[in-house]
């Protein structure tokens, strides 16, 4: 009989999501096809777990934090209640009004910055789908879904619903204050990656190909100058004889040589500065001013389409073109 574990459920395509794994559930986990397992907060899996996971080829990981207890209640008690309470004095009180700053020691971070870092570096590289998520504190999923621009209310709804009779209030402000800043790490498009493996394996195929033509070169050949055959030679003299002159049949017609600023806005320098999918800049990635958690998240190639779809729909719908041109000095 297939049992799913406890509070299973498919977060996004690639990626599920449950509190705990027992015994019983691994006939279920043999059914998902599963690639790795992302264990947050958790300690090392048994052995019978671990022998499971090299028989089906199953990475897993486990992603350490500090400060998770059965209760889901912060151990960290090294702010002094009043300390707490003039921090979270609202704006307008009579009390003392402060800016609370939200940081890795105040004991509203369950989970660290560091290890959602890693947790998310994992989880959106589409390298390791499908995977499983394996978080009792239900935490994980509430901050994709900050980071998908979801409505607080409906991140709060999800969060009671997996999370059950263990639900949080610590949890839930976190959720609540916390502002996802994404940085993207920088490499070209998927079309483009593909087509640069297409070219290495090729390459690594002429290579192959061509291994009964090496030669063998000896320590003392390198400090030799490099020779170059008479024939390109020749053809080098010819090109630069041929530049000179037409050098200086344009001297003779026109005193004035046309530059790229006389193309005006069609020039290379008149043109826009970058294109925002190349530098990875959207304003789907930008966070609030406050309590900021940075995410590093794998290039564009590796990214889940689905994610990319909401990032572009969002974009399309919420940001607004800007346009950064080159300025430059036409007039001397």
């Amino acid at each position: 009989m297939l049992v799913p574990p406890a509070n299973f459920g498919i977060a996004e395509e690639g990626i599920y999501r449950c509190s705990k794994i027992e015994t019983l559930n691994l006939s279920f986990l043999e059914t998902l096809n599963l690639k790795t397992v992302v264990f947050v907060g958790g300690q090392q899996p048994s052995k019978f777990f671990q022998e499971f996971f090299e028989r089906y080829c199953i990475q897993w990981y486990v992603v350490k934090t500090a400060d998770v207890s059965s209760s889901l209640a912060p151990v960290n008690a090294s702010t002094p209640k009043a300390a707490t309470d003039e921090k979270l004095t609202p704006l307008g009180s009579s009390g003392n009004e402060t800016d609370y700053k939200l940081n890795d020691n105040d004991d509203l971070m369950i989970l660290k910055s560091y290890s959602l870092k890693r947790t998310f570096e994992l989880l959106l590289n589409t390298v390791n789908h499908n995977t499983i998520l394996v978080d009792k504190t239900s935490i994980v999923v509430g901050v994709l879904r900050k980071m998908q621009r979801w409505n607080i209310a409906s991140i709060i709804n999800e969060y009671r619903l997996f999370s059950g009779k263990n639900c949080n209030y610590f949890a839930e402000t976190l959720l609540e204050m916390i502002s996802i800043q994404i940085i993207q790490e920088e490499g070209s498009t998927g079309s483009k990656d593909i087509d640069q493996s297409h070219l290495h394996d090729a390459s690594d195929l002429d290579e192959a190909r061509s291994c009964h033509e090496w030669e063998v070169i000896k320590e003392s050949d390198l400090s030799l100058p490099p020779s170059i055959p008479s024939h390109l030679l020749q053809i080098l003299q010819d090109v630069q004889a041929d530049r000179k002159e037409s050098l200086g049949n344009v001297t003779m017609s026109s005193p004035l040589l046309r530059t790229q600023s006389d193309m005006g806005i069609f020039g290379n320098r008149y043109r826009l500065a970058f294109n925002k999918k190349e530098r990875a800049d959207y304003e789907f990635y930008k966070g609030a001013e406050h309590n900021i958690l940075t995410i590093n998240i794998p290039k564009e190639s590796l990214l889940p389409k689905w994610f990319t779809r909401q990032r572009d729909t969002w974009e399309n719908e919420n940001a607004q073109d800007q346009h950064n041109f080159y300025r430059e000095s036409i007039f001397v």
